[in-house]
């Protein structure tokens, strides 16, 4: 076992959600070990538990293609909304595309696939997010101007309840 892998690994013990997240990523992917898709969700399920997004978006998706197991897609979703609603950046993409396209047994909703377009457009991915929903309204793919408007309003909405 190489000695960064074993860090990584002790660090993780040690409850390092950061380390958790890198070493289920390892596990999962194959990436200098064994692939493991048992021990890399116990570890994304880990720092789920201590509310990390990027590990409830990734154990999320893991429960939705069945790589924990049976795919449990409604627990998969829950996990997915929840790293969206701490502002994960590749949530509020995927829950874009989910809604957009029915996926998951989501029914088609423009609405919520505005909403979450508008929030991935967060400062880090703002160009490519902005790219992606003007082609997607340039090809008509269902986000009209009045969708984006009424995402918009609800997210100024949002914004000033939380304000309050």
């Amino acid at each position: 076992m190489r000695k960064s892998f074993r860090s990584l690994v002790n660090a993780a013990k040690r409850g390092n959600v950061e380390a958790q997240c890198q070493l289920a990523q390892v596990l999962a992917t194959g990436d200098g070990v064994e692939k493991n898709l048992p021990a890399a969700a116990q570890w994304y399920a880990k720092a789920a538990a201590k509310n990390d997004p990027w590990a409830l978006y990734s154990l999320g998706i893991m429960y939705i293609l069945g790589e924990t197991g049976r795919p449990a897609v409604k627990k998969g979703m829950s996990m997915i909304k929840r790293a969206a609603e701490l502002d994960l950046w590749e949530a509020h993409w995927y829950l874009a595309h989910v809604f957009m396209d029915g996926l998951h047994g989501q029914p088609r909703d423009l609405d919520k696939a505005a909403y979450y377009s508008v929030l991935a457009l967060g400062p880090f991915y703002r160009t490519n997010a902005t790219a992606a929903l003007a082609h997607r309204m340039q090809q008509q793919e269902g986000i009209t101007a009045p969708i984006l408007a009424r995402a918009l309003l609800k997210i100024a909405a949002e914004a000033r309840k939380s304000k309050a």
